[in-house]
């Protein structure tokens, strides 16, 4: 088994208005708000974190950071210090990050105070096997192997995120935006039918829009397994999240698919958010990498 660090990637916060007439609006701030954003990772040895000020619909600024905040972090309530401003309202703090352990920001911005609180998942077994590669017929024929991953839950309620992450022509990781897999462990949030799919016979005609969403209801403490398609080596990503991060990750995934056309729907989804007096997210994980 290899590890590696991969960074965390957070998706871009977009605040919409949606509505069923048409009003007038009126977009004038009266009160500045704030957004803070922090994922920490189980045994990663420095926590980062980025602050800004919510962008309102009349502003044409990407992004307005905040860099004269102080930010205190917390573990099983005791103090472990401020966090130190960078550049460009990113925050970092040195600090092994312990799974298991609960861990709270405080962030005094302007007049305003923000909290948060994440509860670090266990990093968690898993084990794989790589089916025999079958040839798909047909004019371009081809060779496909079937990759089966197997969890080891542990009791308690978890949710886990599978990411697949393959190589480009430049030889650079990119995350596989649709990954064809089955299971019954398998969240179908983010499931799509291809009509056009060849592989019917052996895996199933549905591909998963960029992740896929495991959780153990029913299943607690046992095995959760499920197949993916594959091809050449990947690396692939178990991350065991915590609350906050697994519903955060829900609906940023679900915006996405509309803003990708994937969705008939169009009225927007509200992003996650558990920033006490503020927006944003601080949650956790402990991921689990094989290359296979």
């Amino acid at each position: 088994m290899q590890r590696k660090w991969i960074y965390t990637f957070l998706f871009p916060i977009i605040f919409l208005v949606s509505c069923e007439k048409e009003v007038d609006l009126n977009l004038t701030v009266t009160e500045e708000q704030y957004a803070l954003n922090s994922i920490l990772e189980a045994g990663r040895d420095t926590i980062f974190l980025s602050a800004t000020k919510v962008i309102p619909l009349s502003n044409t600024y990407v992004r307005i950071p905040i860099s004269e905040a102080t930010i205190s972090l917390y573990r099983n309530d005791k103090k472990l210090g401020n966090m130190q401003h960078v550049d460009d309202g990113n925050y970092i703090f040195i600090h092994s990050v312990q799974a298991g352990d609960t861990y709270q920001l405080q962030a005094a911005i302007a007049n305003k105070t923000l909290s948060a609180k994440t509860t670090v998942p266990p990093i968690t077994e898993i084990s794989y096997k790589v089916d025999t590669a079958k040839y798909i017929t047909g004019p371009d024929g081809y060779l496909v192997t079937f990759k089966n991953i197997f969890i080891h839950d542990l009791p308690g309620l978890d949710q886990y995120w599978f990411y697949n992450l393959v190589k480009d022509r430049q030889g650079d990781l990119r995350k596989s935006t649709k990954i064809r897999a089955t299971g019954v462990v398998l969240d179908h949030f983010n499931r799509e039918f291809d009509p056009h799919g060849d592989l019917s016979e052996y895996l199933s005609d549905f591909d998963f829009y960029y992740a896929l969403r495991i959780e153990d209801a029913g299943l607690d403490g046992k095995q959760l397994d499920f197949t993916i398609r594959g091809g050449e080596k990947s690396m692939n990503i178990v991350s065991h999240v915590d609350k906050h991060y697994d519903k955060y990750l829900k609906s940023v995934v679900s915006q996405k698919m509309i803003e990708d056309g994937e969705l008939s729907i169009i009225e927007p989804i509200q992003i996650y958010s558990n920033i006490t007096n503020g927006y944003g997210i601080f949650g956790s994980e402990a991921k689990t990498i094989v290359w296979f």
